[in-house]
Parts: C-alpha cells; sequence; structure tokens
C-alpha cells in the first residue's frame, strides 16, 4: 500500500515538473517575441531556442514517463 502510494507520488512529481518546465519554455517564447518588438535580435533568438528547447524536454519527459506507466502495467 505504502509502496504504491509512494510510486503514484513520483508519478504526479514528475508530471508536475514536467508541465513546469513546459509553462517556463512558454514565457521565454514570450520574452523572445518582447525582444523581437524592440529589434534586440540576439537576445530574441536565444530566448526562443531555450524556450522550444524547455517545451520539447518537457513534452518528451512527460510522453517517456507515460508510456513507461503503460509498459509496466501501473
Amino acid at each position: 500500500m505504502a509502496e504504491d502510494l509512494r510510486h503514484r507520488l513520483r508519478f504526479a512529481a514528475s508530471l508536475t515538473f514536467c508541465g513546469l518546465l513546459a509553462d517556463f519554455g512558454y514565457v521565454m517564447v514570450e520574452a523572445a517575441a518582447r525582444f523581437s518588438l524592440d529589434k534586440r535580435w540576439p537576445e530574441a533568438a536565444a530566448y526562443f531556442v531555450l524556450g522550444l528547447w524547455s517545451m520539447f524536454a518537457a513534452f518528451r519527459g512527460a510522453s517517456l514517463r507515460v508510456q513507461r506507466e503503460l509498459r509496466h502495467g501501473r
């Protein structure tokens, strides 16, 4: 019983972390848009790449975590 609860909490925590990472990526892409409006291209490019990388990492991490759960039948 305790092991199942611990497993569910770890699963929820990992998906929560992935969600926070995706939110961070979204904020970075918004910042890139603001920098591009000010014609600050190097900063805009850096923030855009960081934002896209963060969102990709978040969705890939969540996808792998869910696939692992489905594979093990929990």
